[in-house]
């Protein structure tokens, strides 16, 4: 993590004990060189990149099994600057559950079915049947155009792109790899602008459904990523979209917190973001020695990403087990879609602090 601020920070971290050798005295901070396997802790506190608003629901839970619907634009656990803002860190600070192991993953965007084991042998059970292919997987997307009638099989192989930072459609030759995604369609708009579509994808590659959606000429509809119609995408952005920031921190790490900042993480709060990734602070008190104080939006984000995307998990099932979650709104085949024209702004969006002791605002616009 030293190459991401100025010496200067690191020098002030030093002198006000926030940057620590852990086997130096107190008074000798900083002047005794660092020996192999030292141990150096540098205290700070969090700017989470925001989340939308919307509950982590328990579907099913036993001693075993934890199950949820999770919600779009949150990430399954801790990742980057993700901590609390986490299906993981909800379920610990709401529902009280802990020691969690998500048996498949979700993309952050996605939402829908979450299964996760409480043991190593149920973690274990389902490995097993993952990696045997004996779990059936089915997602909903709402996407492009009149999708065809029939089972429509993509089996096209995929290969992550590093320099555009996606998934593409790669020849076995030029390093792909096998990926098949089944596809059958289950409504279309009554303007024949989008169609809800039934995904089994019978591989696991990263982005697999989105591309394979692509390459058949359908993206999903708001997936600007894959060649979606990013005017559908911020049309339903709702204008008052809540956004969560990140939760109060647990006892241990708000001391942290403290000693190193002089307040809590959730004391920060207040800036105005546009869509163009301008800020402007409206009068916060920052925390000392804080980098991104008082200017609150956490680098490497953007407002657009937390639009939901319409790709929903909405079964899972194996031998002797089967989950299902409710479909959302987007998937109704009454459902409407619309689209900001040439020349209207996008809607503005709240990010709303959802911290346990108080609510804060900010706008992105």
């Amino acid at each position: 993590e030293f190459p991401q601020r100025s010496r200067e920070y690191y020098e002030r971290a030093v002198k006000e004990g926030r940057l620590r050798q852990m086997q130096a005295p107190s008074d000798k901070q900083g002047l005794v060189p660092l020996k192999e396997g030292e141990v150096i802790r540098h205290f700070v506190h969090r700017h989470e990149p925001p989340v939308m608003d919307i509950p982590v629901d328990v579907l099913y839970h036993t001693d075993e099994v934890v199950v949820v619907n999770k919600p779009p634009s949150m990430p399954v656990h801790h990742a980057g600057q993700y901590r609390k803002n986490t299906v993981v860190g909800h379920l610990a600070a709401f529902h009280s559950v802990t020691d969690v192991k998500p048996v498949h993953r979700l993309d952050r965007p996605v939402s829908g079915l979450l299964v996760m084991a409480r043991t190593s042998q149920k973690a274990e059970f389902f490995r097993a049947q993952i990696e045997s292919h004996d779990v059936r997987k089915i997602y909903v997307a709402r996407v492009l155009g009149v999708f065809p009638e029939g089972e429509v099989d993509c089996k096209e192989p995929l290969a992550w792109d590093a320099r555009a930072g996606q998934t593409i459609v790669s020849s076995v030759a030029d390093g792909g790899k096998e990926a098949r995604t089944s596809f059958r369609r289950l409504s279309v708009a009554e303007d024949g602008r989008t169609s809800v579509v039934e995904c089994s994808p019978l591989t696991g590659r990263t982005h697999q459904i989105r591309v394979h959606l692509q390459h058949l000429g359908h993206p999903i509809a708001n997936d600007v990523k894959y060649d979606g119609d990013g005017l559908i995408a911020f049309a339903h952005s709702p204008v008052q979209l809540e956004l969560s920031r990140p939760l109060s921190p647990a006892p241990a790490e708000a001391a942290d917190a403290g000693e190193a900042s002089g307040q809590s993480a959730e004391q920060c709060d207040g800036s105005r973001v546009d869509f163009n990734g301008q800020i402007e602070s409206v009068g916060v008190s920052a925390a000392p020695g804080c980098p991104h104080c008082p200017s609150l939006a956490p680098e490497g984000w953007e407002p657009a990403e937390v639009i939901p995307l319409w790709l929903h998990a909405q079964k899972y099932s194996g031998q002797g087990w089967e989950y299902e979650c409710p479909l959302p709104d987007w998937a109704e085949a009454t459902f409407r879609v619309n689209a900001l024209q040439p020349g209207m702004s996008a809607p503005s969006v709240v990010i709303t602090s959802a911290d346990n002791m108080n609510r804060k605002r900010m706008r992105v616009v």
